[in-house]
């Protein structure tokens, strides 16, 4: 059997079983042959020299003191970053460092947060946005809960808020702000949406009637125009009424 170098036993951790069995092994056993060569058949103990005898018990002793070092994650502690989290599988088998359910110790899970990833650095939990999601309100707690390819208030990125013009409505889409929208029964009619927004009221306005520029005409005479619901219409002036015999409208009388 090859002699297997110290340093890569630096890792392995035997449960605590075993070492009452390799303390009393033999030097002829194998076990042996990662510390160092010695005969297939040695001699007996008895017919051994003094320095025999001596090598022999030095192994010994060798023996058990690495394998109490680097055997018992019990006794001795695990190195560094490692945890024996699992009691199925022997040694320091868990890494504390990077592990998203043993993040610092065992059995401390990295908890799942809204539209977030999560990972395990250096024994704590990290979590980072998913792409078209940020953290705006600064609290982990509730994750990444603003969607910036959709809210106007945060569009693009937290706290970038998408102009709003008088009675229009600017939306935020794919992270960019988009060009006004007018709210139902309103008109940019002047081209000008940054400065005054949607400025024409289209249900009410006889120039704009139901859309920019619709001007609603007058046929009564004596009478004006009107504009309800985005309709257009006429009536009577004020002072004044219809009179069907002459088509018109004519002043009333005062009595």
């Amino acid at each position: 059997m090859r002699a297997t170098p110290l340093h890569l036993l630096s890792s392995y951790c035997p449960p605590r079983s075993s070492l009452l069995v390799l303390v009393f092994l033999q030097p002829s056993s194998p076990a042996f042959d990662f510390i160092a060569p010695v005969q297939t058949h040695p001699a007996p103990l008895s017919e051994m020299s003094t320095s025999q005898q001596w090598r022999h018990a030095g192994l010994m002793v060798a023996v058990a003191m690495v394998v109490l070092f680097i055997g018992s994650a019990d006794a001795w502690g695990c190195p560094s970053g490692f945890k024996n989290c699992d009691p199925y599988k022997p040694g320091c088998e868990t890494c504390i460092k990077n592990d998203v359910n043993n993040c610092g110790d065992c059995k401390k899970q990295c908890k799942d947060l809204p539209y977030t990833t999560k990972k395990c650095a250096d024994g704590k939990c990290v979590y980072s946005c998913k792409p078209g999601w940020a953290d705006c309100d600064k609290n982990m707690n509730n994750g990444c809960e603003t969607d910036t390819g959709k809210d106007a208030t945060n569009c693009g990125a937290c706290g970038k808020c998408c102009k709003q013009v008088p009675y229009a409505v600017t939306k935020c889409s794919g992270g960019k702000c988009q060009e006004p929208v007018c709210k139902a029964g309103w008109g940019n009619c002047d081209k000008n949406m940054w400065s005054n927004g949607c400025e024409k009221d289209l249900g009410k306005d006889t120039a704009n009637c139901g859309s920019c520029y619709n001007k609603c005409k007058v046929t009564l005479k004596g009478g004006e125009a009107t504009c309800s619901g985005g309709k257009c219409g006429q009536q009577c002036k004020k002072g004044t009424k219809f009179d069907k015999t002459k088509n018109c409208c004519v002043p009333v009388k005062a009595y």
